[in-house]
Order: C-alpha cells, then sequence, then structure tokens
C-alpha cells in the first residue's frame, strides 16, 4: 500500500469549516495510508490558539513541523529551497511550505487557496490539491506491482536451427 503524504496548508486548516470536517472523515477512513503534516512557522502566523486547533479540531492527528526543530543542514536547505521557490508565489508563507514540501518526501500539498500555488503546481513537481480532488485520489486503486514472469520467454536466435539449414 503506498503512502500519501500531505502536506496541508496553514490557511486550510484554519480557514475551512465543512472540508475540515471532511479532511477528518478522510484521517480515519485512510489512517494506514494518508499522513497530514502542518509547518507550525505558518500555522502560529494565521492562528493564535493552533494547539487548541490541532488539538479540539484534529484530535493531534496531525504531525507538526518547524524550522526550529530541524538540524542545521536541514534548516540550511529549507533555507536554500526557500530562495528557489520565490518566484513561484507572491505569498511568503506558500513558499515556506513549498521549500518544507520540496524538502522532503511528500507527495501533495493541500490547500484551498490554489492560486498561490498555481504557477508552482504548473512548472515544478508540487502538486496541489483541493479537498475534493484528495478524496479522489485516495479512493483509486493502488497501482499493482509489476509481476515477473517465473518462466522467462526464450530467446529467439537469429540464426535458423540446423535442421532446417540446406
Amino acid at each position: 500500500m503506498c503512502t500519501t503524504k500531505v502536506l496541508v496548508d496553514a490557511n486550510f486548516l484554519v480557514n475551512v469549516n465543512d472540508e475540515d470536517k471532511k479532511l477528518l472523515e478522510l484521517m480515519e477512513e485512510y489512517h494506514q495510508v494518508l499522513k497530514i503534516t502542518v509547518v507550525l512557522d505558518c500555522l502560529a502566523k494565521v492562528c493564535d490558539d493552533h494547539e487548541k486547533l490541532l488539538s479540539d479540531r484534529f484530535e493531534n492527528r496531525i504531525k507538526v513541523i518547524s524550522i526550529d526543530s530541524l538540524k542545521d543542514s536541514e534548516c540550511e536547505s529549507i533555507l536554500t529551497l526557500l530562495n528557489s521557490v520565490e518566484h513561484w508565489s507572491d505569498d511568503y508563507d506558500s513558499r515556506v511550505e513549498m521549500a518544507f514540501y520540496s524538502s522532503s518526501d511528500y507527495t501533495h500539498i493541500l490547500t484551498d487557496k490554489s492560486e498561490h500555488f498555481e504557477k508552482a503546481d504548473k512548472h515544478t513537481k508540487v502538486k496541489v490539491l483541493r479537498i475534493h480532488e484528495l478524496e479522489e485520489l485516495l479512493k483509486q486503486p493502488p497501482n499493482p506491482p509489476e509481476t515477473v514472469s517465473p518462466n522467462p520467454p526464450e530467446s529467439v536466435s537469429p540464426n535458423p536451427p540446423e535442421s532446417v539449414l540446406p
């Protein structure tokens, strides 16, 4: 089973009402394959009581990452990536989220404000989803693993068998 690692836009967590219920439903239904993470540095800017938000509304099921918790080399990597994604969005927090996304093995960014990520979605590996698109993605059957035939096909000789030769 393939894990879907989603970095959720901090604004999405704070601003949604019906969609956060949908996110919780998806987190419950797909708990084995859906991993949700938020960048604390961005969440703290848009929500004064972010700890209460995460504990009450999302029952502490969302992983929280922060620049402060990174090793020096990881922090340098984020800062370098932050400079490289500068032209993809006018929104600073969106750039921070893109830098975190690019520095790890996240598969998607979940947001309700795709315009902040629009250029990056079209021109980079950043894959931006809205909640209904995440749901559609999770409902898709996993790709079956490639199977290897136990008996490899016999090789065809470029020369005919000797009995056929005149």
